[in-house]
């Protein structure tokens, strides 16, 4: 059956159901209604789709129609089903054909739509082909459509009317502008291959913000501890410098001075600890932070340009997919402003350290000259305690002892 000229599909679903289900000149025939609608199912559609004409984001939305057009296209598995109120009650007009139907510059009024997903048929970037196709729609026109061994049913059965009802049912409750956004993905997916892949970095780096999130938190809960740590150092600091100030008034006393050089010694060890531990937690918050720099702009360059892609696929920023990604880019700004915070407050941080390091320094080496004034006095105090040594020169001790003869011997006595 060949249509030359631009006709509608459902005057020809009418026309059908006139002839096909009442006599001619019958009293019944006007009370048959006008169609409101049909179902279409495809097996298979190959062809050249008009992305251009699939409105997304208009103001107002979709308000439950959307056009769809195919330049040209095959349909294999076609049924097209139609539910037509007439005086014997609702009728079933189902037209089917298992040969491939031929359409050309077909547009269509679509009111629900479900597609199970895309085939490799066709040609490569010039025809798109979609597989498991179900639409509802009020309106389908085209230039031209053959419709080989075409076959018409109908059916009066209540299960069946039942059955169409709940189909059109549910392809109205499906979200329509969603439906034709994943269609238009997938579409552009498949026929840009590293486009498409920028789609699906996009969808981890959804995944990855809890993550991202989360070192950010840690991030500041590290500072937070540091920032104590750094307190502890501090005032563990100004009291060992108090020690140090009352230990030079001490210098003189050299008992009174070491005992106190023994306690500034242990609080030189308490300083140490805390420094330790402000450094260590300091470096750790440092690393996570360098880790989280270069994970947000990493995400950042992803969301960039996966906002461009959209835009080159006409995909405003009100659709599903361009409001996922504004809402990524509020996270990720969110996120970026408490990690550029905790940029200012470590770095803040090591400047206090530095500082801290040097005035540390400088304790060390006033406790070190306290220790040196020890032994300088503890050896001036034995100078000053040892015993004069004997002259070891030329001159001996001698003594005369008498002998039993009575002659006078000298004996020296010298060592």
């Amino acid at each position: 059956m060949i249509v030359r000229k631009k006709m509608k599909i459902v005057s020809l679903v009418f026309l059908l159901v006139m002839v096909f289900c009442f006599p001619l000149g019958g009293t019944d025939q006007a009370e048959a209604t006008a169609p409101d609608g049909f179902v279409i199912h495809a097996d298979k559609v190959v062809g050249t789709l008009d992305l251009g004409g699939i409105i997304i984001g208009v103001p107002g939305g979709l308000i439950g129609e959307l056009p769809i057009a195919f330049l040209q296209a095959k349909i294999y598995g076609l049924t097209l089903t139609k539910l037509v109120r007439t005086g014997h009650g609702t009728m079933v007009l189902t037209i089917k054909s298992n040969d491939i139907v031929h359409v050309n510059f077909m547009n269509a009024r679509v009111t629900g739509l479900d597609i199970g997903g895309l085939c490799f048929d066709g040609i490569p970037i010039i025809e798109q082909c979609l597989k498991d196709v179900t639409l509802s729609a009020v309106n389908l026109t085209t230039n031209n459509i053959q419709i080989p061994n075409m076959s018409v049913e109908t059916s009066f059965d209540p299960e069946e009317v039942s059955q169409v009802q709940s189909l059109a049912e549910s392809l109205s409750q499906q979200d329509l502008e969603k439906e034709v956004e994943n269609l238009i993905l997938a579409i552009h997916e498949l026929e840009n291959g590293k486009e498409g892949n920028e789609i699906e970095t996009f969808k981890e780096v959804q995944k990855d913000i809890p993550k991202l999130q989360e070192q950010a938190d840690q991030i500041a809960i590290l500072i937070n501890e540091a920032e104590q740590q750094r307190q502890q150092a501090e005032n563990q600091a100004d009291h060992l410098e108090k020690e140090i100030n009352q230990g030079k008034e001490l210098i003189g006393k050299p008992d009174e001075l070491k005992e106190a050089v023994q306690t500034l010694g242990k609080q030189q060890k308490d300083l140490t600890i805390h420094m330790e531990r402000f450094t260590v937690t300091l470096q750790k918050a440092d690393e996570f932070l360098q880790e989280a720099k270069e994970s947000l702009e990493a995400k950042e360059k992803v969301v960039k340009r996966v906002s461009e892609i959209l835009k080159k696929w006409k995909l405003a920023e009100s659709s599903g997919i361009g409001k996922e990604v504004a809402d990524t880019k509020r996270k990720l700004h969110a996120i970026g402003e408490k990690v550029w915070k905790s940029y200012e407050i470590i770095d803040k941080l090591k400047i206090q350290k530095q500082t801290l390091n040097d005035r540390i320094d400088q304790m060390n080496g006033s406790i070190e000259t306290l220790i040196q004034n020890i032994d300088k006095q503890r050896e001036q105090n034995e100078e000053k305690v040892l015993p004069e040594k004997p002259d070891n020169g030329n001159e001996s001790t001698s003594t005369s002892i008498e002998s039993s003869e009575g002659t006078t011997e000298t004996m020296d006595l010298t060592d």
